[in-house]
């Protein structure tokens, strides 16, 4: 649990993802190149940063 609110876009909580359960799921079933795809669209739609 992260609750450092630098860390948090000022909330004080959240989670380190460590894994993705869609690439996961995306491997297992022999389709893990199409992940990439679902990565973009959530960058576009999140406020998600690198």
């Amino acid at each position: 649990m992260i609750t450092d609110p630098a860390l948090t876009f000022g909330l004080g909580y959240g989670m380190d993802v460590v894994e993705c359960g869609i690439c996961k799921l995306f491997q297992k079933h022999g389709a893990g190149r199409y992940a990439a795809v679902l990565c973009e669209v959530d960058k576009l739609t999140s406020r998600w940063r690198d």
